[in-house]
């Protein structure tokens, strides 16, 4: 039985099998399995390698760049704030170089007491302006001089007038040398508890202050 359904069969086969076989001839026009394969492999394949390269080119390089760039900006600020600090000491150490020379020679001209003695000056007002003789005591005080007492009298002069009481008249010239203009004339005091006095006119005018905070 098996011959004769193999007969069987190869006897009904033969009508149909063209159609088979040109079924078969139409779909060798399509891409065989094997071809197919090859093809997704193959395409799979350029899509992995083109993935890849970019990645590579574009992660490392431009990691690279930007570290690059970040580096160089850090440098350019530091060398910046190098050279604003060297100009800065450089001014400085010009400012303190000039500076002392002038301050100096200012502070020399400046008339004062005599160094190592306690001069003792009294201070009085005759003007009408309020304020003179604690100018002119804060003053006579900052060049040396020992203010113990401070008032007014009358009547008013117009040069201010320094009183030497105790004979030293080198004295009674570095006060009114502080106290220009004003003339200096003898008085003897003979209670020797005054050394100087100081009679405010109206011509004097008391130097600016400097401003304190």
């Amino acid at each position: 039985m098996g011959k004769a359904g193999t007969r069987v069969v190869h006897g009904r086969l033969p009508g149909s099998r063209p159609k088979v076989l040109a079924n078969r001839s139409r779909l060798s026009g399509l891409a065989s399995p094997a071809r197919l394969r090859c093809d997704v492999q193959t395409g799979r394949a350029c899509t992995a390698g083109v993935v890849a390269s970019r990645r590579d080119a574009a992660l490392p390089g431009g990691g690279d760049a930007v570290e690059q760039r970040s580096m160089r900006k850090v440098l350019i600020g530091a060398a910046l704030a190098l050279f604003v600090l060297v100009l800065s000491a450089s001014a400085v150490v010009m400012h303190a170089r000039r500076a002392p020379a002038p301050l100096l020679t200012a502070l020399a001209d400046k008339p004062r007491a005599p160094d190592g003695v306690r001069i003792r000056v009294q201070v009085l007002n005759t003007t009408r302006t309020r304020g003179l003789a604690r100018r002119a005591t804060r003053l006579l005080r900052d060049r040396g001089f020992d203010v113990v007492e401070v008032g007014t009298i009358g009547p008013t002069i117009d040069t201010t007038i320094v009183l030497d009481l105790s004979g030293h008249p080198a004295w009674a010239d570095a006060a009114a040398k502080v106290m220009v203009p004003a003339r200096v004339r003898a008085r003897v005091d003979s209670s020797r508890y005054l050394d100087v006095a100081v009679l405010i006119g109206s011509s004097w005018r008391p130097p600016a202050e400097p401003l304190h905070p």
